[in-house]
């Protein structure tokens, strides 16, 4: 099955389901996207919109919402915020962004990078920085999972089953950062959910 049409079938269901299983992680990407005091944030691959409703109440920035699947996007857009600049919600390929050169002063992503391929983890770096301002950063989110059994397990199911895991293991971008013109601000390690990595980079080529 399809990424975007596992995520169109589970749509309903991942929005019940994740604030209780990433609420930690969320509030820490809203935290570290408001320290670089954006006026525009573009999030890619929204889902239903739980950081989007959390950047919403913290900051006035204009918000832009990305996700591939049509059903997260109906999603995301059921609880509009009452606010001076609308979120906005678009159905598109991250790798495809439709907007221009940099358009946005920060870039955030949770999870995106564990359903990606290897191939598409560089391009998808350079896609992001393609729409960052100079100077603007990138707060991307990971599964990091310490615990040996409970990794062993989930890339037991990945392989045998993958849609039962979302089609996600944990991604690694620490190689392609630098060749995508960023460089690190800060690294954390959440310890909610299976576990996560949280990474802070900062545009330096522009």
């Amino acid at each position: 099955m399809k990424v975007q049409t596992l995520y169109d079938l589970v749509a309903p269901l991942y929005g019940k389901l994740m604030p209780s299983m990433s609420s930690r992680l969320t509030a820490r990407a809203s935290q570290r996207v408001q320290a670089g005091a954006p006026d525009s944030i573009l999030e890619i691959g929204m889902g239903p919109g739980h950081l989007i409703r959390e950047l919403e109440s913290k900051t006035s920035a204009h918000i832009v919402g990305v996700d591939l699947s049509k059903r997260m996007v109906v999603e995301a857009r059921r609880k509009p915020a009452h606010r001076a600049h609308p979120t906005r919600f678009v159905c598109a390929d991250g790798l495809q962004l439709p907007f221009r050169r940099g358009a946005f002063d920060s870039v955030v992503s949770v999870f995106l990078f564990d359903v990606l391929g290897p191939e598409m983890v560089p391009l998808m770096l350079r896609e992001m920085g393609r729409v960052l301002t100079p100077g603007g950063r990138v707060v991307v989110g990971t599964l990091h999972i310490t615990n040996a059994l409970i990794r062993k397990s989930w890339m037991l199911a990945y392989r045998v089953l993958p849609d039962l895991v979302g089609k996600a293991r944990p991604a690694t971008i620490d190689a392609h950062i630098e060749a995508a013109g960023f460089r690190v601000l800060k690294e954390e390690e959440i310890d909610e959910f299976a576990g996560a990595r949280l990474i802070t980079l900062v545009n330096v080529v522009g």
